[in-house]
């Protein structure tokens, strides 16, 4: 489930331990944003973040490819970069969701 920070879908996973929780992109920029005066680092993040986005923005919306082969094809053209696949885990959010 893709989801804001908010300590209610903690509490969730509690009661449904087989949930897995995703934070959302646009909420972890928007906090990195309003940190990135006080931590250097978020620069950082936020290059990721906006490198991630326009990726993100050149894929088709799989949801109305309804064509089985169609939709394949389509997933064969998206660019794999080594860059991301091989990107170490950001250990702070390595057990978010325990």
């Amino acid at each position: 489930m893709v989801v804001d920070a908010h300590g209610a879908y903690k509490k969730l996973v509690q009661f449904h331990p087989d949930l897995k929780l995703a934070l959302c992109w646009t909420h972890a920029r928007r906090e990195s944003i309003e940190a990135e005066a006080a931590y250097s680092q978020a620069t950082a993040a936020i290059d990721l973040m906006r490198e991630l986005f326009a990726i993100e923005g050149k894929l088709p919306n799989f949801r109305f490819i309804e064509d089985e082969a169609e939709r394949a094809k389509a997933l064969k053209e998206i660019p794999r970069d080594t860059k991301w696949r091989d990107a170490p885990a950001c250990p702070e959010f390595a057990n978010m969701d325990a």
